[in-house]
């Protein structure tokens, strides 16, 4: 890791007006845990080069940096962008569940379900954004059920929780 972001901060000094060299030094930033810095590295790729993909990071680094206001609307610039990308949906809807708002987290989860799984499936983005959500009883005997319906190898792990419930 440490040789990965040496070689990333080189190549920022070799060309400091190539994107790509800053949005690769924001992700060892990133994997390094220094979220403000790749924060920072990565808004100067975007200066450099406004693409999506710089776009999808930089709000995933505002979400972990607490400045989620911020990374919403960038979100939602990126939703606007580019509708058909399941990743979009995604990030706009942990943004909003960050917020507390579930409805349009809810929204937007559906719609990345649509663009990027067949029916009934799950993932992880899934299990993430549901788990901001209040729970009750319900709502978690239901999550835990469509997630042993999606992966009936997950039953020995989530029967515990399901059979503790009232």
């Amino acid at each position: 890791l440490a040789e990965g972001r040496a070689m990333a901060e080189e190549a920022v000094r070799l060309n400091p007006d190539l994107a790509q060299a800053y949005t690769a030094l924001a992700n060892f930033q990133a994997l390094d845990g220094d979220w403000l810095e790749a924060g920072r590295d990565n808004r100067i790729a975007l200066e450099r080069s406004p693409n999506l993909r710089v776009l999808h990071d930089q709000t995933i680094f505002l979400m972990r940096t607490g400045r989620v206001e911020e990374a919403l609307s960038i979100a939602q610039r990126g939703q606007s962008s580019d509708p058909l990308n399941p990743d979009r949906a995604a990030t706009l809807a942990m943004a909003y569940a960050l917020l507390g708002r579930h409805e349009a987290a809810q929204a937007s989860l559906e719609h990345y379900w649509t663009l990027q799984l067949p029916p009934g499936d799950w993932d992880t983005y899934a299990w993430t954004i549901e788990m901001q959500a209040p729970l009750t009883i319900e709502s978690l005997t239901a999550l835990c059920r469509r997630l042993v319906g999606a992966d009936p190898s997950l039953r020995p792990l989530v029967a515990p929780v399901i059979d503790a419930l009232p």
